[in-house]
């Protein structure tokens, strides 16, 4: 993997971006290890796999989008379990979806979610250890959509909280 070979363990909360193999993986090569709230975006590799090559684990309330590679762009999957997920292609599990999370500014590497991404309390709330905040420390999960439940934000970053009728960003 260009950014990370992770045989097991657990990974959470976590950011990805910017990295290059020149083989596969080019964000992360996953073994058996647990991701959750993880955001993979903006990788490369120059055969396969740009964001993400998964051979085993679990990977729960990610974003894995916009990687580069001239097979399987963003995932290539020989294993293991995607739910909950924003990715293209869409991956066969539950709660996955293929949507524009707008980042608020991915050119200055910014991918904090902006108020109304389709990414917005729409994770899963299992995992094999609690997550109590997002990667910039502030609570999670919060309400993001005024609908009265706390729900998880795919990627790494919790994006706001409904306060009075406004949506606000936490960026």
């Amino acid at each position: 993997g260009g950014g990370v070979y992770q045989g097991a363990g657990t990974m959470q909360n976590t950011l990805l971006a910017g990295n290059r193999s020149y083989g596969y993986a080019g964000g992360i090569y996953l073994g058996n290890t647990y991701l959750q709230n993880c955001t993979i975006v903006s990788n490369a590799a120059s055969t396969y796999a740009g964001g993400l090559y998964e051979t085993a684990g679990e990977v729960r309330n990610c974003i894995i989008l916009n990687n580069t590679a001239p097979s399987d762009a963003n995932v290539r999957r020989t294993g293991g379990f995607i739910g909950y997920s924003c990715a293209d292609p869409v991956m066969t599990g539950p709660g996955n979806i293929i949507a524009d999370p707008d980042f608020a500014s991915p050119g200055a590497d910014d991918y904090h979610l902006l108020p109304g991404s389709p990414c917005i309390d729409v994770g899963d709330i299992i995992g094999p250890l609690p997550i109590k905040n997002d990667r910039d420390g502030r609570a999670r999960p919060v309400d993001g959509n005024g609908d009265g439940l706390a729900i998880f934000d795919l990627g790494a970053y919790e994006a706001g909280i409904f306060s009075k009728g406004a949506l606000r960003c936490n960026a």
